[in-house]
């Protein structure tokens, strides 16, 4: 009798389907922690630029310059002030962050600055940069009593509130201690 010493072509396929199962399976776990890398990677980012930009108006606003007839501007789109903490130049200037709706209900954040104190709350700066991208932003005034969309004058607010992306942002530049 002869000894069969190779493979049935039935154990071959069960082989390569075993086989190719296990690379199927091994690159889709493979790819989809490389997809939720790249998620968090944004995720990361978004926080980095969402933090960058509260930290960045506190420090102006901590900064501020009072002592024109009007010293601050909010609108929906645009918050504009004097302040001691320039990002381009040296000493008071104007600082405009610029709310634009992008694609996508995205609104883009700029930051523009003026070289000096010109009266000028609403204008366009000279130097500029882009701050970020945000999914959900609003703005909001306490004045001391209600909280509002617009606000101009010569005091600043007592409480600045920015929301984005589901989470509440306070900044008090006027805040009276209640005893």
């Amino acid at each position: 009798m002869k000894k069969n010493e190779g493979f049935s072509l039935l154990e071959l396929l069960v082989v390569i389907i075993l086989i190719s199962l296990v690379f199927s399976i091994g690159g889709t776990v493979f790819i989809n922690n490389i997809k939720s890398m790249g998620d968090f990677e944004n995720s990361i980012n978004n926080s980095i630029n969402e933090i960058a930009f509260i930290n960045q108006l506190t420090a102006g606003l901590y900064s501020k310059y009072e002592k024109r007839d009007e010293n601050i501007k909010i609108e929906e789109d645009r918050i504009s002030f004097y302040t001691g903490y320039p990002v381009f130049y040296e000493g008071f200037v104007r600082a405009e962050y610029i709310l634009k709706k992008s694609d996508e209900d995205y609104i883009d954040i700029y930051y523009e600055e003026f070289p000096y104190v010109d009266g000028n709350l609403g204008f366009d700066g000279i130097k500029k940069s882009y701050i970020g991208k945000f999914k959900n932003l609003k703005i909001y005034i306490y004045d001391g009593q209600n909280w509002l969309v617009n606000y101009k004058g010569k005091n600043f607010p007592q409480i600045i509130k920015i929301s984005i992306d589901g989470f509440d942002y306070y900044i008090t530049t006027n805040a009276k201690v209640v005893k």
